[in-house]
């Protein structure tokens, strides 16, 4: 049964993930019966309530280019982009 609540205390946002992050969710979720989406939650809201920060290798880089550069996954190295990425990734 769901909580006739939830609506009023949730905010739906969009949220771009990688690939793999979602896989992993989703492979949790076949595990613990649990929605991918609520464990997505569940560790953001553990995150926020224990105080959790990022350490960010990237936050020292220079400039925005560097620091998405550092950010590649090597799984995601090999990945084709389309024309519009190839175009951003050129004007820099």
């Amino acid at each position: 049964m769901r909580n006739p609540y939830a609506r009023r205390l949730k905010q739906q946002v969009t949220i771009r993930l990688d690939q793999d992050t979602i896989r992993y969710f989703k492979h949790l979720a076949e595990e613990t019966g649990i929605p991918y989406q609520t464990l997505i939650n569940l560790y953001l809201r553990e995150c926020a309530s224990s105080g959790k920060k990022l350490a960010n290798a990237w936050r020292a880089a220079p400039d925005r280019g560097a620091a998405y550069k550092a950010l590649q996954l090597p799984s995601r190295a090999g990945r084709r982009t389309n024309g519009s990425t190839q175009q951003r990734a050129a004007r820099g």
